[in-house]
């Protein structure tokens, strides 16, 4: 599965991503694009579908801050994601 983003276009600066060696995809500006939030908020509707949490139960929240931390520390890959959030 691809990176969220990898790199944005020149209307957002000099945003280009990489990956980092362990497979995290990273924006290098830390800066999250509406693309990219409404990525998360699949991959976080998802999680909590596969493992019945329904909207606002303690356990989604939790799920809700884990997924906003890993994005918030650079983590973009779906597939990163996904891993990440099913283990909670």
């Amino acid at each position: 599965m691809p990176a969220i983003s990898q790199s944005h276009d020149s209307h957002h600066g000099d945003d280009v991503g990489f990956l980092e060696p362990n497979g995290h995809a990273f924006a290098s500006s830390g800066v999250a694009y509406p693309g990219d939030l409404t990525s998360l908020k699949a991959i976080y509707d998802r999680v909590c579908n596969e493992q019945g949490l329904p909207v606002g139960c303690p356990e989604a929240a939790e799920l809700a801050a884990v997924a906003m931390d890993l994005f918030a520390r650079g983590t973009f890959d779906e597939e990163v994601l996904l891993r990440e959030l099913r283990r909670y």
